[in-house]
């Protein structure tokens, strides 16, 4: 256990904690289908980040100062909003449809 263990280590301490939930006893998953899901999941995270960063690097001449939400982060909800009301097994907004809702906000402003 720790940082000084092998690969194959590691992958049979995931398995074996996997297995011991109930939630999870009726599909059990070898170690090498864990893997795979872990690859999958890391891929779709950094994918994710990479649209994050180039939505907040998209416009860097904003004064922060004047940002309606100064000190906020990516992550932080915004409850009062229309999508803090979605259902969370929706679909999130994609870019375009995100870029054309900016555009007809800054038209109306």
């Amino acid at each position: 256990i720790g940082i000084n263990q092998s690969k194959d280590q590691f992958w049979a301490r995931v398995e074996t904690e996997y297995q011991k939930f109930e939630i999870f006893s009726h599909q059990p998953r070898p170690k090498r289908s864990l893997q795979t899901r872990m690859t999958t999941i890391l891929s779709a995270v950094s994918k994710l980040r990479g649209c994050i960063n180039q939505i907040e690097n998209k416009n860097p001449s904003v004064d922060p100062e004047s940002s309606p939400s100064p000190g906020m982060n990516s992550f932080d909800l915004n409850i009062n909003s229309e999508e803090g009301t979605s259902n969370l097994s929706s679909r999130p907004m994609g870019l375009k449809k995100a870029k054309r809702k900016l555009q007809s906000e800054e038209q109306f402003n």
